[in-house]
């Protein structure tokens, strides 16, 4: 997904993810505009869907854990200054999934082993 790879260079080269919001939207918007967006409206979906029940939720944080957490945490800037301009409601359910799931954090696996590979030198 392009718009993953785009909001990873965001992240790693710290960009300033509110200031997105200023840039241009016309004639077409920012393709950074375009891949956050995109990326809040995915977790968006999905966490409604959790919240809702239409989706399972240990099945979802087992396969979706790691990202929706970091995400949040880079992104909850952004939502913060897009709700000032467009509603404070917007991706709500995106940010009680991830609060929920900073408190009760994965756990690993018991029943997964782990192997130990030995390598001759």
């Amino acid at each position: 997904m392009a718009q993953r790879q785009t909001l990873r260079q965001l992240i790693e080269t710290k960009r300033d993810l509110p200031a997105i919001l200023d840039l241009p939207t016309s004639p077409a918007p920012a393709p950074e505009r375009v891949a956050v967006l995109t990326i809040l409206n995915l977790h968006e979906f999905m966490a409604s869907g959790v919240r809702e029940g239409a989706f399972d939720e240990k099945t979802y944080k087992r396969l979706f854990y790691t990202m929706v957490v970091d995400h949040w945490k880079h992104l909850s800037s952004f939502v913060v200054k897009y709700r000032d301009e467009k509603g404070e409601t917007l991706y709500q359910d995106f940010q009680w999934l991830a609060k929920k799931w900073e408190k009760n954090p994965l756990r690993s696996d018991s029943k997964v082993k782990t192997r130990t590979v030995i390598t001759k030198i």
